[in-house]
């Protein structure tokens, strides 16, 4: 390394130093998040009526993003197609339970409990609570989700009396209620990844009801101002595809390229294609 380069080299660390330790912290300092591509979600919430188009394009790109989390295996995208199937096994229950007298509604087995926390697992942070998990009775998961499942059917405004039912199950938190309800109800709950948190949640990434309905609200409007057929869980994959799509590939950030860019992010990118020439 010659003698300009080194110099060049000690002048940048010094004014990194100074500028991380020295300088006194600002109160409009960047957030920091901690799950990769969360920017680009965070430019993708920013705007709903003036590009419906991006919002489209990024959710379509859902299943591909369930392969790259999984580095190219296809098993998480299965456990997402199963849940799938299960949310709409469930509903096909409940819409039928007037007509059959000996049914009290939709509910939840040990064996699909699992499955969804596989899921859940699989497609986030795995967290040891499978032994609590596991420690559930058979009885007590389909009563608690017969009761959370005819909460939210009766008043689609009781999110939280869902939530807390079946949180009374061992190992299930709001986060996990989040994923059973987002299944059964796609139309009122967002499933709550890390992703969606970091970008709709101005504070730190908790997983606790308060944090929940902050971010649930925020899906409901944004699901209501894309119209059409959108819906909180719409939002929310569209969200975490945003991220997994800047964060793990390669491919073009399409929020950069797009209006959502603020006039910072569009700077970045103006500077960094002039250096590169």
């Amino acid at each position: 390394m010659g003698y300009h380069q080194q110099y060049k080299t000690t002048i940048f660390t010094l004014a990194k130093f100074i500028l991380l330790h020295l300088l006194p912290k600002s109160s409009h300092t960047m957030p920091t998040y901690t799950r990769p591509g969360v920017e680009a979600a965070v430019r993708l919430s920013k705007v709903v009526e003036q590009n419906k188009q991006l919002w489209t394009s990024i959710e379509a790109r859902y299943n591909d993003m369930l392969v790259v989390k999984k580095k190219g295996k296809k098993d998480l995208l299965q456990l997402d197609k199963e849940c799938e199937e299960l949310g709409s096994k469930w509903k096909s229950t409940d819409n039928g339970k007037d007509d059959m007298k000996n049914d009290n509604g939709a509910f939840m087995t040990c064996e699909q409990l699992y499955l969804i926390m596989k899921w859940k697992f699989s497609k986030g942070k795995s967290r040891p609570l499978w032994q609590y998990i596991n420690s559930n009775s058979e009885a007590s998961v389909r009563k608690h989700s017969n009761i959370a499942f005819s909460k939210i059917c009766e008043d689609e405004n009781d999110v939280n009396g869902a939530i807390n039912e079946l949180c009374n199950l061992k190992g299930i938190g709001a986060a996990g209620a989040s994923a059973i309800l987002s299944l059964f109800k796609p139309e009122i709950f967002v499933f709550m990844d890390d992703e969606v948190i970091e970008c709709l949640h101005d504070g730190k990434r908790e997983y606790n009801l308060k944090v929940y309905t902050i971010i649930n609200d925020k899906c409901k409007k944004i699901a209501a101002k894309l119209g059409d057929e959108w819906t909180p869980r719409r939002v929310g994959k569209a969200l975490w595809s945003a991220a997994i799509i800047s964060g793990y590939t390669d491919e073009e950030d399409l929020t950069l390229g797009s209006a959502i860019a603020s006039s910072n992010d569009t700077s970045r990118v103006k500077k960094r294609q002039k250096t590169s020439k």
